[in-house]
C-alpha cells in the first residue's frame, strides 16, 4: 500500500495568512483534511496526527 502524503497550503491571501489547511492524499485523492488556525508547523501536527488515526484505522480492516 503506498503510504498517504501530507499537502499544506495557506488559507487567504499570502501576506495574511492565520490559517493552514491541510489534505491527505492517497494516490492523489483526498482521504482527509481540516484547517488549523496558526503556523505551518501546527497544521503539519494536526494532518500527522489525522495520519495516524487514518492508519490505524486502515489497520483494522486488514
Amino acid at each position: 500500500m503506498d503510504e498517504p502524503k501530507i499537502r499544506l497550503y495557506p488559507d487567504g491571501k499570502p501576506d495574511s495568512v492565520v490559517a493552514w489547511n491541510w489534505e491527505l492524499l492517497l494516490n492523489g485523492k483526498k482521504i482527509a483534511g481540516g484547517n488549523s488556525p496558526g503556523t505551518q508547523d501546527i497544521a503539519f501536527a494536526a494532518a500527522r496526527a489525522a495520519l495516524v488515526k487514518e492508519q490505524a484505522r486502515r489497520a483494522k480492516r486488514d
